[in-house]
């Protein structure tokens, strides 16, 4: 997986009714932008190892998140995530099996109880990882279940993401994943910097 420095996926993504055409560019250790073409026009969302961002459809004003906002959007950027994702997690214990779609899963789950990743028993894939966001309501669980996996250049990669939270479900379906690609630096920083 290291050996790999630059991706691009495109897809769609499914929420409310809407299926929204995605680009998202991700360049090593921890540069990405995501692009979803909305019908009022294009949402950007980025991350360039320092600063991260956000363009809203149809809005020429740019927004830094902050807080959660911004600790989610680092995780994202973290091209290796997938493979430094205990290493970030304190005091990891396993727990008891249990099964997702009829499929037998090991459990581990983070100290103090905010995090779980389930791992399919088979084939030692992650199939889902289920967190407790803090918010100004309290914590809320959010759960992001990983299916259809699939070998891209010796890696195996889900093709399907599912985020699903109190309020919100949203599904990605990968088209193409491809690494390798020639990503500019530039493509990553918030509009309007050094302009």
């Amino acid at each position: 997986m290291e050996r790999l420095s630059t991706r691009v996926r495109k897809g769609v993504a499914e929420a409310g009714g809407l299926r929204i055409p995605i680009e998202i560019y991700e360049k090593a250790p921890n540069k990405l932008l995501m692009i979803g073409q909305f019908p009022n026009g294009k949402r950007h969302r980025g991350y360039d190892g320092v600063v991260g961002w956000e363009q809203n459809a149809g809005q020429s004003a740019v927004r830094e998140p902050t807080g959660e906002d911004l600790v989610q959007l680092q995780n994202e950027a973290e091209f290796y995530q997938a493979v430094r994702l205990l290493e970030r997690l304190d005091g990891v214990e396993s727990k008891a099996a249990e099964k997702i779609a009829g499929r037998e899963v090991f459990v581990l789950e983070a100290a103090g109880g905010g995090e779980k990743l389930y791992f399919d028993a088979e084939h030692g894939l992650l199939v889902r990882r289920l967190r407790l966001i803090e918010t100004v309501l309290g914590k809320i669980p959010f759960q992001t279940d990983f299916e259809d996996y699939r070998e891209v250049d010796g890696v195996r990669l889900p093709f399907t993401t599912r985020f699903s939270g109190p309020d919100m479900s949203i599904t990605v379906r990968l088209d193409e994943i491809r690494h390798h690609v020639a990503v500019e630096e530039g493509r990553f920083s918030k509009p309007g910097k050094g302009a």
